[in-house]
């Protein structure tokens, strides 16, 4: 037996499938809360305290404007990028000019007398639904774990996601060893020197802020570890699970993101590689389809495991030493290729309260597997395409998905398909499942069709797909539905070829997002200027990226609340007492200690969002969770 339940939602009815043997029901209350989805944010019961808002706030803004302040005039040659830990200096209090703090404290006076601590007057959940999230949250039996394919909450009994974890993938001793809390420890210490050695020796080679950067998740981390957790793939029968071994705030998380920027500049030199599917699509268009032609897809079966450590490091190392031989390019390839080999060989794990190390393969969530695996088998990939060249018209891969257009050239084309099937499995460890269209195939988020001599593309969506959107009264920060419409909108209109297809998918988007409880008159003013924005051809680049946009505006930072006073107010209060003050010189042309203008003129209101049903009841860390022990579960 193997109880499970998943979130079914249409837009005229809601409701549970059970796939219990015994057909147990999901109480109506548990699909009132979790047919809300996961990123459904319940509104927080108090607003924002003042001595949160001084810390978070106020204090972040003020800094932010002195440091605007202290080296206007200067040229700014700092380009953000994710390798960055700020630095907490702040300029002395006597350089910053005193009309501007003059004009910073009426400011802050403002927030101070409008930002009241209060309770909530309105809640955006029912009583019942606010009882079955307690018990959620309190409960030792059961789990609100996540489905594959946007098939939304799920719920599962504790010991039977315990058990269903350990058949699926810990009990391969071959890919998973079992550590003692001991050796786990020990484990921590010694991946801990390789890191440090590797700083030390690699220093002459990296920048210093990327020493920095790295050197960050060794020092003082609380949880050196990666947390294991798995989501259900409920489309499956048999029910399967798929392991995700997360590196968030872990030990290894800053060197791996370190040696994941690195590999990613050598991924364009793979002919099959493709960023998105937009990028693919730009170059089908291209194509003049001849005669006979026919679509297939392929997809590798478990990748990330069943790639042999040992033998995909020698290659990719191999690759970057000849690269480094024959390109005259700045990059740390020592550094590089040493520290791949300790993400690939350094993964260390727990699960609840038991502690584990992957052998081979390498987890899905380490920053570097996407980069790593499409490089492993691109090596072999470009022997294997110019073997059957004539007949590959066309071939793609994003990691594990393979899309391509067979043209039969000659006679034996059956015995040459064969040969090209044969060798897709040619890398080590590797298997692949090949469909032939012929005509017509769903890869990734795309349906593409052969129509004549052109190919012919539309969005592809599982008919299982729930459409979760997140409902109107959601405790969101203004201007995520905005965001939603207008991403939503320029996915339809770039992926599909039919002007008539991209009116009716557009309208079955409305259909989804009234069904969420948005109404159309407020949405379609939105829906009307995506649509014009996504018909109407982009803009130049250089239009469209500055090189410093951040140069004229400053960020206050606060945790969004409904009933806290909105964006307008606060920017008119900052136009009033800061920016553009009566009878006063604008901010902007206030000079600094040097006699340079400030420069600074807006103020963007940057709010962050509460916690989420997701984050509420997340299952990432069974250790945290109310209930017996994963060790007793799986050995009690």
């Amino acid at each position: 037996r193997m109880p499970v339940w998943y979130f079914i939602a249409r837009p005229s009815n809601l409701g549970f499938h059970d796939l219990t043997q015994e057909g147990t029901k999901v109480p109506k209350n548990l699909a009132s809360l979790l047919g809300l989805g996961l990123k459904f944010i319940p509104t927080p019961r108090t607003t924002p305290k003042w001595s949160k808002l001084e810390t978070m706030s106020v204090t972040r803004l003020d800094r932010d404007l002195r440091l605007k302040s202290f080296f206007a005039g200067e040229p700014n040659e700092f380009e953000p990028c994710k390798m960055y830990i700020p630095s907490k200096w702040t300029p002395k209090p006597w350089l910053f000019p005193r009309e501007i703090l003059c004009r910073l404290n009426q400011f802050n006076q403002f927030l101070r007398t409008n930002f009241k601590h209060r309770k909530k007057r309105t809640d955006n959940l029912l009583p019942h639904q606010r009882d079955t999230l307690r018990s959620l949250q309190q409960s030792d039996k059961l789990l609100v774990v996540q489905c594959d394919k946007n098939l939304g909450p799920a719920v599962i009994e504790r010991d039977e996601y315990v058990f269903m974890v350990n058949r699926d993938h810990l009990s391969d001793r071959s890919t998973y060893e079992e550590l003692t809390e001991a050796e786990a420890q020990q484990f921590v210490d010694d991946t801990t020197k390789i890191v440090r050695r590797w700083l030390r020796r690699h220093k002459s080679l990296i920048s210093s802020m990327e020493a920095r950067f790295v050197r960050q998740s060794i020092e003082n981390n609380l949880d050196p570890l990666c947390k294991f957790y798995a989501t259900m793939k409920v489309h499956k029968a048999p029910l399967k699970s798929r392991p995700i071994v997360s590196c968030s705030g872990s030990l290894l998380e800053n060197l791996g993101t370190w040696v994941d920027r690195k590999l990613q500049h050598f991924l364009p030199m793979f002919d099959s590689y493709f960023k998105s599917s937009e990028d693919m699509l730009a170059d089908l268009k291209k194509l003049v389809l001849p005669p006979g032609s026919r679509l297939f897809i392929a997809n590798a079966v478990s990748m990330y495991t069943n790639i042999p450590t040992e033998t995909a490091l020698r290659k990719i190392t191999k690759f970057l030493r000849r690269h480094q031989r024959y390109r005259n390019e700045n990059l740390p390839y020592n550094a590089i290729i040493e520290g791949l080999g300790i993400i690939m060989r350094r993964c260390a794990f727990s699960f609840g309260d038991t502690f584990w190390a992957q052998k081979t393969g390498t987890a899905m969530g380490t920053p570097p597997a996407p980069p790593y695996a499409t490089m492993y088998y691109g090596l072999w990939e470009q022997k294997m395409l110019r073997r059957h060249q004539p007949n590959l018209y066309f071939y793609r891969r994003f990691i594990d998905d393979v899309f391509g257009i067979w043209v039969p050239i000659g006679e034996n084309d059956d015995e040459k398909w064969d040969a090209f099937v044969r060798d897709l499995d040619g890398a080590e460890g590797l298997t692949w499942e090949v469909t032939d269209g012929p005509d017509k195939v769903d890869f990734m988020d795309l349906t593409l069709s052969i129509d004549g001599d052109r190919i012919r593309s539309t969005l592809y969506e599982k008919p299982s797909n729930k459409h979760l959107y997140i409902p109107s009264h959601s405790a969101h920060p203004p201007g995520v539905i905005n965001g939603i419409i207008h991403g939503m909108i320029r996915r339809i209109y770039t992926l599909c070829t039919d002007a008539e297809d991209c009116e009716r998918r557009t309208s079955k988007f409305l259909n989804h997002l009234r069904a969420r409880g948005y109404h159309r008159e407020a949405i379609m003013p939105i829906v009307r200027t995506a649509v014009a924005r996504a018909k109407s051809p982009p803009p130049p680049l250089s239009e469209t990226r500055d090189a410093n946009p951040n140069v004229d505006r400053v960020f206050l930072h606060l945790p969004f609340h409904p009933e806290s006073p909105p964006s307008r107010m606060v920017q008119r209060a900052w136009k009033q007492n800061v920016s553009r003050p009566i009878w006063k010189r604008k901010l902007r042309d206030v000079k600094n200690h040097v006699g340079g203008k400030v420069g600074v003129d807006r103020l963007t209101v940057a709010y962050h969002r509460d916690h989420n049903l997701g984050n509420l009841l997340s299952y990432r860390d069974l250790s945290k969770r109310k209930g017996p022990t994963v060790s007793s579960i799986l050995w009690g």
